[in-house]
């Protein structure tokens, strides 16, 4: 019998952005594609939490969207991607996105995609498809706008560092950072688009920070809310661990892409994107035949913003299909 490779057989496994798709658990739902602002997850259990990238959502999790905020899940079950703009408390099921009963819809049948107004928020497709099943493709050549965009901050250490993507003609950003409703306990001003906080946060828990755009004239660019937060020491030893094994694995048998793709994993899984990035880089270079890390890098940069890398993730992935 014909044995297939072990990275074959674990990375489809392991597939972390996929671990709950169509094959998994019937209760996963949604993944989360795009958060913009402070979106906060309440679970069909009463757990609460931020609703973050790459996050997979169950039948009867809910999500509460500020005005200012949106959320973008992709639905397994139909294969299509929709968007949830605030203020609107939204609920996932099998059937998709849905709202309380005493919120209407208004629904604006157009080209798609299709908006689907919601008192107070919207719901937007984001599927675009098109008559004979294609799909609607972006054209390249027309510019996508700089906007203003905090991510979501996720820390192994104290001091997390934030950053925001700039809208075009910003030169000067102030920078809030507090606990919800409570008192400010930063406040910055920066001339570049991160910042290294200067005082520690405490660990597992939860502050939003405001990031506020500045033209040269003074004038304001835009306003955006995100979250930061910095993992709790059960959780930091858990992940040290974690990465001293995968190290001695890695000096054993270089070529082993299955410790590659869970230790990527487990960071993905804690909202760690950058550290699951360099893993997946180090799987690239040590198994270039392996079929998973440009394509997973793809969406981990579009996740962080970084639209220069993923572009260079896709390339390789392509260039490697091509082989």
């Amino acid at each position: 019998m014909t044995r297939l490779p072990a990275w074959l057989v674990l990375g489809s496994l392991l597939l972390f952005g996929s671990l709950h798709a169509h094959s998994g658990p019937p209760s996963v739902v949604a993944q989360v594609t795009r958060v913009e602002g402070a979106v906060a997850l309440k679970t069909a259990q009463g757990n609460r939490s931020p609703l973050s990238i790459l996050m997979e959502l169950a039948d009867g999790d809910r999500f509460w969207v500020p005005a200012g905020s949106r959320a973008e899940l992709t639905l397994y079950e139909k294969d299509q991607r929709v968007e949830v703009r605030g203020p609107v408390v939204a609920r996932v099921d099998k059937d998709g996105v849905q709202v309380p009963e005493n919120k209407k819809f208004l629904l604006n049948v157009t080209p798609p995609p299709v908006a689907l107004q919601v008192r107070g928020g919207s719901m937007r497709d984001l599927s675009s498809d098109q008559p004979g099943g294609g799909r609607k493709r972006a054209d390249k050549n027309v510019p996508v706008p700089e906007e203003l965009r905090p991510f979501p901050a996720i820390s192994l250490e104290p001091r997390p560092t934030l950053s925001w993507s700039a809208p075009q003609g910003a030169t000067l950003f102030q920078v809030e950072i507090g606990r919800c409703g409570e008192a400010l306990i930063e406040k910055s001003t920066t001339s570049g688009s991160t910042l290294t906080l200067s005082r520690d946060l405490q660990r597992d828990e939860t502050y939003t920070y405001t990031v506020t755009a500045y033209a040269q004239d003074g004038k304001e660019l835009g306003r955006k809310d995100s979250w930061a937060r910095v993992l709790p020491d059960s959780k930091v030893g858990e992940l040290s661990e974690a990465r001293r094994q995968f190290e001695v694995l890695r000096r054993q048998d270089p070529g082993d892409a299955s410790s590659y793709l869970r230790m990527a994993a487990l960071y993905n899984q804690e909202g760690l994107l950058l550290e699951a990035v360099e893993i997946l880089q180090m799987l690239a270079q040590a198994v270039p035949e392996a079929p998973y890390p440009h394509a997973r890098m793809q969406a981990l940069y579009a996740a962080l913003g970084m639209e220069a890398e993923r572009q260079e993730a896709a390339r390789q992935e392509a260039a490697r299909s091509a082989r």
